[in-house]
């Protein structure tokens, strides 16, 4: 299934996935994948090591190393989903670990950089941890590309895996939680307490959130990506979230700015 990363290594585990009988897209078969990379791809474990230092040099909790697992979790779900489009998983993993590399604050207009520097490390660093060259420049592209904002359609499905690992991230639980962080770093209030609709996104988080967070359905490049996102119920969450968010601060509206008489 995977040629291009130790196929005999690939069919071990595939093997073993089968004599459990746990199903391949099973949380124990995800263990088994997870358990067997350093393995099959040695470069792996020094560059997720980079990857935490990246996070750890950067005071930024919603672009933290679990917020990376998280992206490159998805990554290889999705890649199982995708396996017989012949996904290459080195591509996409080192790819997901140096999507965020070089991170900045939203309301930094330095920040349209980030993704052009994180492609930047991850090119004079992959190299001397043994990533093979001959993939290089293609990690480069998809990280350089990795943006909420970038329009663009992705060049290749492991492209397509990583940009929609990275949007199911915005997403659920975790996506509520990490758009709260970065608003959080900003100062961005909650919510105009004085009106329903804010007529200024920048200003207050839930409008950003309704519409950047409502709109990622729409945005998966893989099927596979929508149904576990369905599957999972992470689109339902976030809109019942955001609808109980307003619901909960209905009376302190009315404390805030009392309705008028009549």
């Amino acid at each position: 299934m995977e040629s291009k990363t130790s196929e005999a290594g690939w069919s071990e585990v595939w093997h073993e996935i089968h004599v459990r009988k746990c199903g391949l897209f099973s949380y124990e078969a995800f263990v088994i994948i997870r358990q067997r990379i350093p393995a099959l791809i040695p470069w792996f474990e020094p560059a997720f090591a980079e990857a935490r230092r990246c996070c750890e040099a950067r005071p930024d909790p919603a672009h933290d190393i679990f917020h990376i697992s998280r992206v490159a979790t998805w990554c290889i779900r999705l890649w199982l989903q995708e396996i017989e489009d012949s996904a290459d998983l080195e591509v996409i993993l080192a790819a997901a670990l140096f999507h965020d590399a070089i991170v900045r604050r939203k309301d930094d207009p330095a920040g349209k950089m980030d993704t052009k520097e994180s492609a930047a490390h991850a090119r004079s660093v992959l190299p001397g941890l043994g990533f093979p060259e001959a993939k290089l420049d293609q990690v480069c592209a998809i990280v350089e590309r990795c943006s909420f904002s970038n329009p663009t359609k992705p060049q290749s499905i492991e492209e397509e895996i990583v940009r929609d690992a990275d949007m199911l991230e915005a997403l659920g639980a975790s996506g509520v939680t990490r758009f709260f962080m970065g608003a959080g770093m900003m100062n961005r209030a909650v919510m105009d307490l004085g009106s329903d609709e804010c007529s200024d996104p920048r200003k207050f988080s839930i409008t950003t959130l309704s519409s950047r967070g409502l709109a990622v359905m729409d945005r998966f490049y893989t099927s596979s990506a929508k149904r576990l996102a369905i599957h999972l119920g992470l689109d339902e969450f976030m809109r019942d979230f955001i609808a109980r968010l307003h619901s909960e601060s209905r009376f302190a509206k009315a404390f805030y700015e009392p309705p008028k008489e009549g």
